[in-house]
């Protein structure tokens, strides 16, 4: 899927979607772009890994099917 499909894709998903999710997007995205700027360093990169690793092992977070489930509301 090109770039130019997989946006109008994120937009249809964006138009039909909760309030709940589409803040949640918007600070994944906002998060994303703040925490790997070019002046990130891998060190920090390898850091937020490592936390997402752990979080997923104490079962900390959202299943696929379950996002797609809300985002298909």
């Amino acid at each position: 899927m090109s770039s130019i499909e997989i946006r109008k894709e994120l937009h249809q998903y964006i138009d039909n979607s909760t309030d709940e999710i589409i803040a949640a997007v918007y600070a994944l995205l906002k998060t994303y772009n703040t925490t790997h700027s070019e002046e990130t360093d891998i060190d920090e990169y390898n850091k937020d890994i490592d936390a997402a690793m752990k979080e997923m092992d104490k079962g900390e977070y959202t299943p696929h099917e379950e996002v797609r489930k809300s985002l298909l509301k």
